[in-house]
C-alpha cells in the first residue's frame, strides 16, 4: 500500500470522482471501473485486495451466482444499474453469505446504483444503515477510511444477519434428521436444546472448547451408526457429579463438567445418525456459536421448526431495539440516572446495588425469553459498573471490597420469570438465560479480574410452560410493589382467532367486560391489572398498534383506567423491525401502567418516521388513545355529540349480483334504449370517489310501468335482480324478493333528495385531510361510502378540516393502515361546540373554497391531489385557511400550533360535552 492518504486528499480524490462518475449508469459495462477508481480515491489498489465477479451460491434457490465486488472479510457490493430497486439488490447481498467462509463475511454490504449507496454496516448489533447519494459521497468517507488506514470502531460481532442465517442452517439440518427419525416434538426439543448448550458452552468458555466435537469426531464411526449412543453417554456425564462417576468413564468424558440444572436430567430416547446427519452434527460444531447473541438466538432457532420460516430471519422476534424502547423507560432509564447520582457515595452505591437485586420480572408471553435475556444483561452490565465503582472508592479510601460468597453478586438468574405455551421456546429460553448469565460472567472476568464459576448450576430462572390467560400468575411470581411485569403477548385480531382462543379471551374478561372487537392481547392487559391489583408494580407491553384506535380502546382501556391504572410511558405507532425486505411492517406500540402512575412523570414517544427513531416528549397526562389528554376512553353513541352536526348514513345498498349496473361496453346500449336511459346514473363507490372512476347504475326508484313495458333491457335486468335475490342465504332478502315491485329498488336506499357529502369508507394514512366530497342527488352514492345532507356545505367543511382528521386518526380504526370512518365512533363523537350562525357561513364559505381550488384540477382524482408529496399549491392554500375558520369555532382564541395541542384541546372539549350530555340524560 502506497503512504497514507490525508483525509483532505481523500475527500478531494472522492470529490473529483464524484463528478467524473456522475452520469454513470449500465451495471454490466460501468461497475469494474467505477469501483476500482472508487478504491483508488482512498489509496488504494483494487487488484491487491478486491475481487470482482466473485462465484458464490445463492442461498434460496442454491444457484452459482456473482458477487460484483468482494474484499473477503471487509466489503460485499452488489451494483445495479442507475435506477434499479435497491431492495432487490440487498436480498441478493444477503443470499450470498451463507456460501462464504466465516473469515470471509462482510463487515460492510454496500447497495449501489451509481447515484445511489445503501451501506450496512453488520459489524455492530444491531446493523446500521446509512444512505447516501454520489455527490453527498466527500462528506462520507468516514464509512470507507479504514481502506486507508485510519482507525475504525471495532465489531461487535462479524455479521449478525449472516450469522444468524448459518446458525439456523446448522439447526434446521439437525432438526430436519430428528424428526425423520420419528422422535417426539418432546424428545426432538429436549435434544436439540442440550445440543445447542453444549455448541454455545464450547465456544464460549463455559466447556473445555472444541471437547464436544472432538469426542464426536474421534469416538464414533464415520458412519453415525453409534453417535447416538455416545451422545446420550455425553447428557449421562454431564448429569453426574464427578464424584459419582464410573471409573470405567471414558478419559473425554471425565473432562465434561457437571452441569446439573436439569438441563439434561431426563432420560430421552436414543436419536439415530447417519454419515450425513455425523457430518452435520460436526459442520454445527465448527461454527463460531459465540457469534450469536443470546438476546436473539433462541428466537432465530424457533423458525428451525418451520421451513418456511428459515429465511425470514429477524421478522418474526421482538429485536434489541424494541426491548430496550419498553424497559429502558420502565425501570433501566431510572437505575441508570440514579447510579450517576450515587456513584461517589459507597453508601449510596450499595442501596442502589440491593434496590436492583430486589426487581423481580415476569414475561407472561416469554416465547424464547428474548426480553428476559436483555433485562438480565442489562441488570448485569449495571451490577458489574456498581462493583467497578465500589472498588475504586474503596481502593482510594485504603480498603478492598469484600465480593463474599458467588463473588458478591446479588443479581440473579432467580429474578427472572415466564410463561411460555410451547415446549420448545420455553427450553430455549432456559438455555439462552443460562449463556447470557455466563457471557455476563466472562465479562466480569475481563472487567475485574475475577467472575463466580456456575458450574454445576445451582440457580436458574423460572419458566413455566402453561396457557398464560388461563394460569394463576401468583403461581410463578407472587405479585408485589417490586415485580415488572414486561413482553410481547401474541396479537391476533378477531378474524383470525381460533374458537379456543376466543373462549379462553372471554374466560379472563369475564361476561360483563368481554367485547367481541378485542384483540387475543388485550387478555394480557387485564390479565396484568387482576394480578397486579393495587400493589404498585410496572407493566408494559409491546402490542399491535389497534388496542389505541378504533373501537377496542373503549372496553379494553375503560375497566383498566377505572381500576386506578394510568398509563406511565408509551411509544406511539411505529414499525415493528423485519429485516426480511419486501416483507410488509407490522405496526405496533409500547403501552406501560401501572397502579396509581408509579414513574411520575409522563412521556410519549413520537415517531415522525415510523421507521425511524422515537422523540421523547413529556406531557401532563396520557389517554390511552397515546395521546396527551384525560384518562378518559371515547365510546361510540348512536346520535352525534354535537347537536351542530348532522347524522350520516350508509349509502344505498343494491344487493342485485351487478344487476344494476352499466359497464362501460354496455353504456351505449342503454343510452340509446329511450325507455332505459332515463333511469342512467352516475355511481360512486369508494374506489370511484377517490379515483375519479365513471361507473353507472340504474336507479328505478320512480320507475314508470309504461318504460318497463317498453324495455326490454329493464325487463331482463329486474329478473335477473330477482332471480339472484330469491337465491340468496338470507331469508330477509329472500322475504323481500318476493314482494310486489321490489326488483327495480335498491335493497337499502339511503339517497339523499339535496346536494350531499360523500364520504368514502377508507382512505390512505399518509392523507393530510379525509378525502370525501360533496356531490349532487343525481349521482347515486354506494354502500362503500357514507352520506350525509349538506345542503350549504357546511359538512364537507367539518370533515375537510384538520381537526376532523386528526380526530379520526386518534379516536378512529385502522383498515390494515388506512383509516376508517366510524359513524359511531368517530363522527357522532367528534366534539364540536354550539356554531353561531354566520360561523357556520364562515366554515361553509371556507369549504366552498376548498371545493372551488379542487375545480382549479379537472385533470386530477381526489387520490392524486391529496397526495402528501403533491398537493397543489392553491389547495394548500384553501385547506389552510378552512383550518383557521373551523380551528376558531373549535377553540376560539386559544393557540394552535401543532397537532398535538389540537387533539388535546379536543379531549378537553369532548369531557365537558360528554359531562354536559350524561347531565342532560
Amino acid at each position: 500500500m502506497a503512504s497514507k492518504l490525508s483525509l483532505a486528499e481523500i475527500r478531494a480524490n472522492t470529490g473529483r470522482f464524484a463528478k467524473r462518475w456522475s452520469d454513470a449508469s449500465r451495471e454490466n459495462a460501468d461497475t469494474q471501473m467505477f469501483w476500482a477508481e472508487f478504491f483508488a480515491a482512498f489509496g488504494i489498489d483494487a487488484r491487491r485486495f478486491v475481487v470482482f465477479e466473485h462465484h458464490a451460491s445463492r442461498f434460496t434457490t442454491g444457484r452459482s451466482g456473482r458477487i460484483d465486488v468482494f474484499w473477503p472479510g471487509e466489503l460485499l457490493v452488489e451494483q445495479k444499474s442507475r435506477g434499479a430497486d435497491l431492495r432487490k439488490a440487498a436480498d441478493q447481498a444477503y443470499d450470498y453469505l451463507d456460501s462464504l467462509d466465516d473469515k470471509d463475511l462482510p463487515r460492510l454490504i454496500v447497495l449501489c446504483d451509481f447515484n445511489r449507496f445503501v451501506v450496512h454496516d453488520v459489524s455492530v448489533t444491531p446493523k446500521v444503515t446509512h444512505e447516501f447519494d454520489l455527490k453527498s459521497l466527500p462528506n462520507r468517507i468516514g464509512l470507507f477510511t479504514w481502506m486507508a488506514g485510519y482507525t475504525r470502531a471495532p465489531s461487535v460481532v462479524v455479521s449478525e444477519q449472516a450469522a444468524n442465517a448459518k446458525a439456523v442452517n446448522k439447526m434446521a439440518q439437525l432438526y430436519d434428521a430428528l424428526a425423520d427419525d420419528k422422535l417426539s416434538d418432546h424428545h426432538v426439543s429436549v435434544f436439540l436444546t442440550r445440543i445447542l448448550f453444549l455448541l454455545f458452552g464450547e465456544d464460549t468458555g463455559l466447556l473445555e472448547r472444541g471437547l464436544f466435537r472432538q469426542i464426536i469426531s474421534d469416538k464414533t464411526a464415520p458412519d453415525g451408526s453409534d453417535l447416538g449412543a455416545w451422545i446420550q453417554h455425553i447428557f449421562q456425564t454431564l448429569d453426574t457429579a464427578q464424584n459419582d462417576r464410573s471409573a470405567r468413564t471414558d478419559e473425554m468424558l471425565l473432562r465434561l463438567p457437571y452441569v446439573n440444572g436439569s438441563i439434561f436430567t431426563e432420560v430421552i430416547p436414543t436419536a439415530h445418525f447417519d454419515q450425513t446427519t455425523r457430518e452435520a452434527l460436526l459442520s454445527a460444531c465448527d461454527f463460531e456459536w459465540g457469534l450469536i447473541s443470546p438476546a436473539v438466538f433462541g428466537s432465530m432457532f424457533q423458525s428451525v421448526k418451520s421451513k418456511e420460516a428459515r429465511r425470514a430471519l429477524g421478522e418474526h422476534y421482538t429485536t434489541e431495539r424494541d426491548i430496550l424502547r419498553a424497559i429502558g423507560p420502565l425501570f433501566l432509564d431510572q437505575l441508570q440516572s440514579e447510579f450517576k447520582a450515587a456513584q461517589f457515595s459507597v453508601k449510596n452505591l450499595n442501596a442502589l446495588w440491593n434496590k436492583i437485586a430486589s426487581y423481580k420480572f415476569l414475561d407472561p408471553a416469554c416465547g424464547c425469553g428474548n426480553f428476559l435475556v436483555v433485562t438480565y444483561r442489562e441488570l448485569r452490565t449495571l451490577e458489574l459498573r456498581i462493583i467497578e465503582q465500589l472498588q475504586q472508592l474503596q481502593a482510594g479510601g485504603g480498603q478492598t471490597v469484600l465480593l463474599g460468597e458467588e463473588m458478591g453478586l446479588k443479581v440473579s438468574l432467580a429474578q427472572m420469570h415466564g410463561i411460555e405455551l410451547e415446549e420448545w421456546p420455553a427450553r430455549i429460553a432456559e438455555v439462552a438465560l443460562f449463556i447470557a448469565d455466563h457471557q455476563a460472567n466472562r465479562h466480569m472476568m475481563e472487567t475485574v479480574g475475577t467472575a463466580p464459576d456456575r458450574l454445576p448450576l445451582t440457580t436458574s430462572a423460572k419458566i413455566v410452560r402453561d396457557n398464560a390467560l388461563g394460569f394463576d400468575w401468583n403461581l410463578v411470581l407472587p405479585a408485589g410493589d417490586d415485580v415488572v411485569v414486561v413482553g410481547n403477548p401474541p396479537f391476533i385480531g378477531i378474524s383470525l382467532r381460533t374458537d379456543q382462543q376466543t373462549t379462553e379471551l372471554k374466560a379472563v374478561w369475564g361476561k360483563n367486560l368481554y367485547h367481541g372487537s378485542l384483540d387475543y392481547v388485550s387478555g394480557w392487559y387485564i390479565k396484568a391489572a387482576n394480578y397486579m391489583g393495587t400493589h404498585k408494580g410496572r407493566i408494559a407491553f409491546v402490542s399491535t398498534s389497534s388496542i389505541c384506535q378504533g373501537e377496542q380502546v373503549a372496553p379494553l382501556w375503560g375497566p383498566i383506567l377505572g381500576r386506578g391504572f394510568e398509563i406511565d410511558f408509551a411509544h406511539r405507532t411505529f414499525a415493528w423491525t423485519s429485516e426480511a425486505s419486501g416483507k410488509a411492517s407490522v405496526h405496533v406500540v409500547i403501552v406501560a401502567f401501572s397502579h396509581g402512575g408509579v414513574l411520575g412523570r409522563k412521556v410519549l414517544f413520537d415517531y415522525p418516521s415510523i421507521k425511524g427513531e422515537p422523540q421523547p416528549r413529556e406531557v401532563s397526562n396520557i389517554a390511552p388513545y397515546l395521546v396527551e389528554g384525560p384518562s378518559l376512553v371515547v365510546p361510540p353513541q348512536s346520535k352525534p355529540l354535537s347537536r351542530f352536526l348532522g347524522e350520516v348514513r350508509y349509502g344505498s345498498k343494491p344487493t342485485d349480483g351487478g344487476g344494476f349496473f352499466i359497464s362501460p361496453d354496455e353504456y351505449a346500449e342503454f343510452m340509446s334504449d329511450p325507455a332505459a336511459a332515463k333511469y342512467v346514473r352516475p355511481f360512486v363507490g369508494t374506489k370511484e370517489l377517490l379515483h375519479d372512476i365513471p361507473r353507472w347504475c340504474l336507479w328505478m326508484v320512480d320507475l314508470d310501468p309504461a318504460d318497463l313495458k317498453n324495455s326490454a333491457l329493464l325487463r331482463e335486468r329486474l329478473d335477473q335482480i330477482k332471480a339472484f335475490r330469491l337465491a340468496s342465504d338470507a331469508a330477509s332478502t329472500r322475504e323481500y324478493a318476493s314482494m310486489a315491485g321490489t326488483a327495480r329498488l335498491f335493497r337499502q336506499i339511503a339517497q339523499p333528495e339535496t346536494n350531499y357529502l360523500c364520504i368514502p369508507i377508507h382512505v390512505l394514512e399518509r392523507r393530510l385531510f379525509f378525502t370525501a366530497k360533496r356531490l349532487g342527488p343525481e349521482t347515486i352514492a354506494g354502500n362503500a361510502n357514507f352520506v350525509a345532507d349538506d345542503p350549504d356545505g357546511f359538512m364537507f367543511a367539518i370533515i375537510s378540516s384538520t381537526a376532523y382528521v386528526i380526530w379520526q386518526k386518534t379516536i378512529g380504526g385502522r383498515i390494515k393502515s388506512d383509516l376508517r370512518f366510524n359513524k359511531q365512533g368517530v363522527w357522532n363523537t367528534l366534539p364540536l361546540p354550539a356554531v353561531t350562525p354566520e360561523m357556520r357561513k364562515e366554515i361553509a364559505a371556507a369549504g366552498q373554497a376548498v371545493q372551488a381550488a379542487r375545480e382549479n384540477h379537472p385533470g386530477l382524482s381526489l387520490a392524486q391531489m391529496y397526495d402528501p408529496d403533491a398537493m397543489p399549491l392553491d389547495l394548500i392554500r384553501a385547506h389552510a385557511a378552512l383550518d383557521k375558520t373551523v380551528d376558531h369555532a373549535f377553540f376560539g382564541r386559544k393557540s394552535v400550533p401543532n397537532d398535538e395541542r389540537r387533539i388535546t384541546l379536543m379531549f378537553e372539549l369532548y369531557e365537558t360535552l360528554a359531562k354536559a350530555q350524561n347531565k342532560a340524560a
